[in-house]
């Protein structure tokens, strides 16, 4: 019994330090939602136009806020890896990748919501909005969005920070950071809203004022202490010097990663366009699924079917391959396949078997790159390079095995 716990659950302190992580990281996601729920919660007393306009800028704001998680989680995974190796100028090089790409994604968020402010809040009036004034919420909408524009790159500046301090062991401070920026969108909303004290009453112009504010605050608290502090964080040390990254290793890390990750978003995973819409939501098929072999360059697709459904399959199977080289991939399902191949490679340390096949298959055909260099190339595998990929992939062959049993039609093996 004690044997079978200590396998399949684990000791004491075991959950205890994962709880150490998890629980602050948590908090800290979940009152970075606080910020901007508080100002439609707050809004909310000006009326339904004003409560409208500034809840329709917050989803497409909550977007970008996507955008900058998912921009910085990529390179997260190299911050971790290099502080496990206590590679400080690794994790320099990854910090100073963040503050680029969120530098980019900011500059970019800017450009289209200060161009497109019209279309933007326009685009859920007519379907969310049965009554209230709509073009005064439309008004609404776009002085709120206006103001906020100069709290997004505090924002992205405030969680690359934040996110590099969680990887190199310190999760309460990017939470306290947090705690303290909703505590001052809080203060300042009723100060600047209602115009209490004696400050001018701005209504959804304050609220943006002081959410805008609130993200500076969190940012400038996270930037001093991790300035502060370098004996601690000693990778900020010449953080701002340069910018340059070694183009080698950038190359060495993308370029033999982006065929795995166009089968894992084809057909190599529960989440792949595949499993998810031939097999699921069409439900043409038994299974669905595609494999890569590294070695010899070749794709293959297996599916089991109905004889009737042939025809229907293989247009689908196809289909999914064109919308792929056409860039239909979401956010969510990019990140979902860059996850299941890392959980992959993780799962390799479990058996002594794969590791043995991992590396003598590779020492056969010359490759010396480690379980974690190809973790690191397939992590940072951009959209465009997978679509570039994709455009080369054409059909070679095609394969229908038809069995039957006492005169009935069994299952069928499909591959392309």
């Amino acid at each position: 019994m004690v044997k079978l716990k200590n396998k399949y659950i684990g000791d004491r302190a075991f959950y205890k330090n994962v709880l150490s992580v998890a629980v602050p990281i948590m908090i800290q996601n979940g009152i970075t939602n606080v910020v901007s729920m508080l100002d439609n919660i707050m809004v909310g007393r000006l009326g339904t136009e004003a409560m409208s306009g500034v809840s329709i800028v917050n989803q497409f704001i909550f977007i970008f806020y996507l955008c900058v998680f998912g921009a910085i989680s990529g390179a997260g995974i190299f911050t971790a890896q290099y502080y496990g190796l206590k590679d400080e100028e690794g994790i320099r090089h990854t910090m100073r990748f963040k503050l680029m790409i969120v530098t980019v994604a900011t500059s970019l968020g800017i450009l289209v919501f200060a161009l497109l402010d019209d279309e933007i809040v326009t685009l859920f009036l007519h379907e969310s909005e049965s009554s209230g004034d709509l073009a005064l919420t439309l008004e609404y909408g776009k002085e709120y969005l206006f103001v906020m524009l100069f709290g997004l790159l505090p924002f992205a500046f405030a969680n690359a920070y934040a996110s590099t301090m969680r990887e190199t062991g310190e999760v309460v401070m990017p939470m306290v950071a947090s705690l303290v920026a909703v505590g001052t969108n809080f203060m300042l909303n009723l100060l600047l809203i209602f115009g209490l004290l004696g400050f001018p009453a701005l209504g959804i112009v304050g609220a943006a004022i002081a959410t805008v504010i609130s993200r500076f605050v969190e940012c400038a608290v996270l930037i001093v202490y991790a300035h502060v502090r370098r004996d601690r964080f000693s990778y900020v040390k010449g953080l701002y010097r340069s910018f340059k990254m070694p183009r080698s290793l950038f190359t060495r890390i993308t370029v033999k990663g982006i065929p795995l990750m166009l089968n894992e978003l084809f057909g190599g995973s529960a989440s792949s366009k595949l499993f998810l819409n031939v097999r699921e939501r069409m439900s043409l098929c038994y299974y669905c699924s595609s494999s890569f072999s590294t070695y010899s360059g070749i794709m293959t697709v297996s599916s089991g079917i109905e004889v009737k459904n042939f025809e229907a399959v293989r247009a689908a199977v196809i289909d999914q391959l064109e919308q792929i080289k056409k860039g239909n991939i979401s956010e969510s399902e990019l990140y979902a396949a860059k996850r299941s191949i890392e959980n992959a490679y993780r799962q390799l340390y479990d058996s002594p078997f794969d590791l043995q096949s991992f590396y003598s298959g590779r020492m056969l055909f010359g490759i010396t790159d480690t379980i974690e260099d190809c973790r690191e190339k397939l992590m940072s595998v951009s959209l465009e390079q997978i679509v570039a990929l994709a455009n080369k992939v054409t059909l070679d062959a095609l394969f229908f095995v038809e069995g039957t049993s006492c005169g009935e039609t069994d299952e069928e093996d499909d591959d392309e």
